[in-house]
């Protein structure tokens, strides 16, 4: 009997294990969703574009020096 009830606090525990996984899962990938729509909509934006533009210029420029 006290073999049974270990086995089946072990089960139980097993399932809340697989279901708390399932629950980390379901949050990353709406994390990861909202994520992609907010750096979406940011990257819509001019002042982002030109903060992009002015930051790969600034690396050629380095990168071409070292070269």
């Amino acid at each position: 009997e006290e073999r049974l009830r270990s086995y089946e606090d072990f089960l139980a525990y097993l399932e809340t294990e697989k279901l708390k996984k399932q629950q980390l899962d379901y949050w990353k990938k709406e994390l990861i969703e909202m994520s992609k729509k907010e750096l979406s909509s940011i990257a819509k934006e001019s002042s982002f574009q030109k903060k992009q533009k002015e930051a790969f210029m600034k690396f050629l420029t380095q990168h071409k020096k070292e070269a």
